[in-house]
């Protein structure tokens, strides 16, 4: 399934979700893994059962791996995903509903070398990211390859 950039008005509904979600502390710290191999950054989140996340805007193309269970706001409402590959557009800000744990991996190709780098290239709002709190766990692993 292809996902869609997002209108305006629809980037705007996840924002206000994701300011009431900061509100009341439901955004959790997530753990975060990261992957550097053959030319692409691959970030997998563990969102645990019954949790939400709202992520922040993407500004370029990539692939969602959905390994688990979960509701998804994209364009026009919310998707039902889990096990699944979905090619996802630029321009779009997700809002995630864990069914079951569920791991949430975004893939695309670059030149980064470091988390950081590749953070800068696929956001905008890098310093918003929840792996960037400090109850965030992380773990990275570079190839060389």
């Amino acid at each position: 399934m292809q996902i869609a950039a997002m209108s305006p008005a629809s980037i705007a509904h996840v924002a206000a979700v994701e300011a009431e979600l900061r509100q009341s502390n439901h955004q959790i710290g997530l753990k975060t893994q990261h992957f550097f191999h053959g030319g692409i950054y691959r970030r997998v989140v563990l969102l645990p059962e019954g949790k939400e996340m709202v992520g922040v805007l993407i500004k370029l193309p990539t692939t969602l791996i959905v390994i688990g269970d979960a509701f998804m706001w994209v364009e026009g409402g919310w998707r039902h995903v889990g096990n699944e590959v979905l090619t996802a557009s630029a321009q779009r800000k997700q809002h995630f509903i864990a069914n079951e744990d569920t791991e949430i991996h975004m893939l695309f190709p670059t030149q980064a070398k470091t988390v950081d780098e590749a953070e800068r290239e696929f956001t905008d709002a890098f310093s918003d990211l929840l792996s960037r709190r400090i109850d965030a766990g992380e773990e990275t692993i570079f190839t060389g390859e």
